[in-house]
Order: structure tokens, then C-alpha cells, then sequence
């Protein structure tokens, strides 16, 4: 034991020296050359020269996708961490400062200021934390060394530099997370072209110092997911009978009302017997609570797929809700 010990930290050595000393030369890999090339049609060589000429390699983000994962939280462990008097304190302020805001974007997308405050307060706690990784360093980082999702870290790099060049931001400006997430709102480069609005009309998609454009650009990525107004995420239940026979671990909606009635059940609704539902168990202080989630959690779910997060974010927006009304 102690003999693979030793090995597996020489070889861990030698991975990072290797690594550190392939970043100066970033730029001269072949296949960078080539990515640079391939953009060439889009942009000038030299914008996309320099931009990798000054990269700076993020050894760090690496290291945190290839982390040995910590032991998986559950449900009852998960909701407190965001779950939390100063969270939710700061959401409230947050809400009373852009209040005209949160009400045109339900007037345009139909999306309630609770979820949109829930999803703000998991991402970044408001803009308290957004990030401290260089979002073009990480993603050039990735889209060439993660070990499994280059391609896709390479997609988003392309995105970022059409941001760069339509914004004219510059390099320097750009921090999110490790990987790659922007703004307010945690966006990749991705979805910020396809979701991000100009809500309070400036000229600018800026996600990053606008809570109006961060507010909107949520409610937008809901609506376009299928977020529907006045339809709540989950529907609080008790169970009997067959109920497990239609149990998932997924937030796709599966059976309607009815049919989840007629197999153990048991909820208080307005809503129609033909309405589609997720039955779902999580686990609780003294076992399991059981809730049915609805096409608004799975929406939520498009904006993370975790659902522990969108679990969360449905208790969250419920608090909101009381305290905002």
C-alpha cells in the first residue's frame, strides 16, 4: 500500500510538471494552431493571436474536474447550504432594489420573481461570488485538455470569442467559474447567445454588472424551457399502497395526477387530473418525503440537471414567495 502510495503521487508529480511546462508553449500545439486557424474566417489572425499569446494556463481548473469527488450529499445535507437566513435576507433586498425589473419579466416571459431570486441566490448569491478563474484561460484550458469534454469546452470557446469580439470585451475583464460559467446567472458562452436579453433596453447584453439583464436572461432561459406561469414546481404528498410502482429519479414528468392518485398518491391540488407529474421520494429528517414535480421543475432542471438543485431551488422560491408578496 504504502509502495502504490508513493507511485501514484510521482505520477501525479509528473503530470503537473508536464503540464506546467507545456503551458508557455500553449500557443505552438498543433491542434491550438489549427483552432486558430479555423477561426480565422470570423476574426483577424492577429485578435486570435495575442489572445493566446497572453493565455495563462488554468492548471487549477483542471485539477477541479479531476478531483476525487467528495461523498454525495443528500437532500436533508443539501438544502441548508443555500437555504439560509443571509441568502435568503440578501434575495430579499435584492428583489426590493430591481423590483421593476422582476415585474416586466413576468409581464414578458410569464416567469414569477421567486424562481428567478431562487436560481440568482444558487448561482452566485447575488453577485457575491461569480467566480475567480479568467473565463477565456479556463475554457482555452479545457477545450483542449479536459480529459473527456474537450469537444464541448471547445464549442464554448468558440461562443466566447463571438462574445468577445460583437461586446468588445477584452480578456482580462471576463471571471467565472472553473468551468466557464459567466455573470449573475452563470451562464455558459453558449447559452448566453442564445438565452441573454437586453432587458432594461441599454444596447448591451450584460450579464456580469446588470441585474436587469441578469433577470431577464433567467426568466428567458425558463420560458424557453417551458417554464408555465402560476403552475407550481412541486406538490408536497404522502404515500400508500403502489406508490412505488411509478417512483423516478428524474425530473421528466412521467404519469398525470390522476394516475398517480389511483396508485397511493395522496395531495392536495387544483390542478387537472390530466397534468403531467415526476413522482419523486427524498430523503428527510426522519425518512422520506414525497413530492411531484411538475413541468416548471423540470424547466428549472434545464438550467441544472441536478435534482437536488432543482429541489432545492422549488423550497427556495416557496420562501420567496411568502416574503415578497
Amino acid at each position: 500500500m504504502r509502495v502504490w502510495l508513493l507511485f501514484t503521487v510521482f505520477l501525479a508529480l509528473c503530470l503537473n510538471i508536464n503540464l506546467a511546462l507545456a503551458a508557455p508553449d500553449f500557443k505552438q500545439r498543433p491542434e491550438v494552431q489549427q483552432f486558430i486557424a479555423e477561426q480565422t474566417d470570423n476574426y483577424s489572425e492577429q485578435w486570435l493571436s495575442e489572445l493566446f499569446e497572453v493565455m495563462e494556463y488554468q492548471q487549477s481548473a483542471l485539477d477541479l474536474f479531476t478531483r476525487v469527488p467528495e461523498q454525495q450529499l443528500s437532500q436533508r445535507q443539501y438544502n441548508p447550504i443555500f437555504i439560509e437566513p443571509i441568502r435568503i435576507n440578501r434575495g430579499l433586498n435584492f428583489y426590493q432594489q430591481n423590483k421593476a425589473w422582476f415585474d416586466q419579466a413576468y409581464e414578458e416571459y410569464g416567469v414569477e420573481p421567486d424562481v428567478i431570486l431562487a436560481i440568482i441566490a444558487m448561482e452566485t448569491n447575488f453577485g457575491s461570488f461569480v467566480g475567480r478563474h479568467p473565463t477565456f484561460d479556463t475554457l482555452a484550458t479545457l477545450a483542449f485538455d479536459h480529459p473527456s469534454r474537450s469537444d464541448f469546452f471547445r464549442r464554448e470557446l468558440v461562443a466566447l470569442l463571438q462574445i468577445m469580439h460583437e461586446q468588445q470585451l477584452s480578456p482580462e475583464l471576463l471571471v467565472g467559474s472553473y468551468a466557464g460559467a459567466m455573470g449573475l446567472p452563470q451562464f455558459m458562452p453558449s447559452s448566453y447567445l442564445a438565452y441573454a436579453v437586453d432587458h432594461d433596453k441599454d444596447g448591451v447584453v450584460d450579464i456580469w454588472t446588470s441585474p436587469a439583464d441578469a433577470i431577464g436572461s433567467v426568466a428567458n432561459y425558463l420560458a424557453v424551457h417551458g417554464w408555465q406561469a402560476n403552475l407550481p414546481q412541486i406538490i408536497s404528498a404522502q404515500v400508500s399502497g403502489d406508490y412505488a410502482s411509478i417512483l423516478r429519479r428524474s425530473t421528466v414528468p412521467s404519469v398525470d395526477i390522476a394516475e398517480a392518485r389511483s396508485t397511493g398518491w395522496e395531495f392536495s391540488t387544483n390542478l387537472p387530473d390530466s397534468t403531467m407529474v415526476s413522482p419523486l421520494q427524498m430523503d428527510a429528517e426522519d425518512g422520506y418525503e414525497y413530492w411531484l414535480g411538475t413541468a416548471n421543475m423540470r424547466a428549472v432542471a434545464r438550467y441544472n440537471p441536478s435534482l437536488r438543485y432543482a429541489m432545492t431551488v422549488a423550497l427556495m422560491s416557496e420562501i420567496f414567495a411568502e416574503r415578497i408578496q
